[in-house]
């Protein structure tokens, strides 16, 4: 009795499993690719629903990395100014919405002036009323003078506001149905 095999269909069978592979591995890098491309809008918009932050605030501050197919966003912890939050002053201080969950809050004795570097913050007295603490001032304007310390104000930056639970987990789910989808697509195309 004689044993007959076909070695070609055997390596037609390993052909395709290597086209396949490849195609695939095409598709999840395209995936990566548009995740990376897609990533910071969502992020944007997620972090515009939590808190009253300016998008263009939240878009130079964040950057997303591409490792392989792994994709990493970041946000950088640089502090934010109120007038990011939309602060708007008053004859009662400066009313300032960061989250937008807690709404609108004053500031008394705060007020909006161009900083050092000519940049517009919201800046609040750190002692006030009767007896207040006053320092002698020692640069500036107003050097030798006894005046009441300022402070700049800051909300969260945004890599505090990335470590919300709720946007972390939107944006997984976003990822996820991205990156899926995409993949679908280009298997398709392929």
């Amino acid at each position: 009795m004689a044993v007959k095999t076909d070695a070609r269909g055997a390596y037609r069978a390993g052909t395709r499993f290597k086209d396949m592979a490849a195609r695939m591995a095409k598709a999840e890098q395209l995936a990566a690719s548009d995740l990376q491309r897609r990533l910071v809008p969502e992020f944007v918009r997620g972090a515009q629903v939590t808190h009253n932050i300016a998008p263009a605030r939240v878009r130079a501050s964040s950057a997303v990395m591409r490792r392989g197919n792994a994709v990493q966003l970041t946000g950088y912890d640089r502090p934010t100014g109120l007038m990011q939050f939309g602060a708007k002053a008053s004859a009662a201080g400066v009313t300032v919405t960061v989250a937008k969950a807690t709404g609108p809050v004053r500031l008394r004795h705060a007020f909006i002036a161009s900083g050092v570097s000519s940049n517009r913050q919201v800046f609040q007295r750190v002692a006030y009323g009767k007896g207040a603490f006053k320092r002698v001032m020692t640069k500036g304007n107003y050097k030798g003078q006894r005046r009441t310390p300022i402070d700049v104000k800051y909300g969260p930056s945004v890599a505090q506001i990335l470590r919300n639970q709720q946007l972390k987990e939107r944006l997984i789910q976003f990822a996820q149905q991205t990156s899926s989808a995409e993949v679908r697509r280009q298997l398709g195309r392929l």
